[in-house]
């Protein structure tokens, strides 16, 4: 599955994630699995209701979430970040 990442999702990774190297390598082993595997139940992906209907998510590590929605090409990762900041 190929990935495609959005400006913002990478703006938001640079001035938050990037700093913090135990996170940066958490997310790369997730989206590892989600390319092998995206309904691999450690990721916990959900279709998000209401206003976001189109839009999937799954959880990197305790907190954050990648949003992403699916593209004939593959998948986009539209945001970053907490729970709080991505709902």
């Amino acid at each position: 599955m190929r990935i495609f990442l959005s400006s913002p999702y990478v703006r938001i990774y640079k001035r938050k994630i990037r700093k913090n190297t135990r996170i940066a390598a958490i997310i790369k082993e997730k989206i590892a699995i989600f390319q092998s595997n995206p309904t691999n139940p450690n990721l916990s992906l959900h279709k998000l209701k209401n206003d976001k209907q189109d839009v999937w998510s799954f959880s990197v590590d305790r907190n954050p979430r990648i949003l992403f929605i699916y593209v004939p090409e593959g998948v986009l990762f539209i945001h970053i970040g907490t729970h709080d900041e991505v709902y």
